[in-house]
């Protein structure tokens, strides 16, 4: 979980069964420093990463954009 400006960016990684990775994001929007809306978004179909620390990574760049582009 990292903060980026007013929200907080949460990923869960899953290891799929060929062993790669995907990555679940949750991004919460912050109102005095507690969340008051979430946006979850599911894995991307064939987006599947070599390691979870690659999935992780970009995944938080991904909602990084993302948030920058809507808010």
């Amino acid at each position: 979980m990292i903060q980026y400006k007013n929200f907080i960016i949460e990923c869960g990684v899953e290891t799929l069964k060929d062993g790669l990775f995907q990555a679940r994001i949750f991004i919460s929007m912050l109102e005095s420093g507690n969340p008051v809306n979430g946006f979850a978004f599911p894995p991307y179909p064939g987006s599947s990463i070599q390691t979870e620390n690659l999935a992780r990574k970009g995944a938080e760049q991904w909602a990084r954009q993302w948030i920058d582009e809507n808010f």
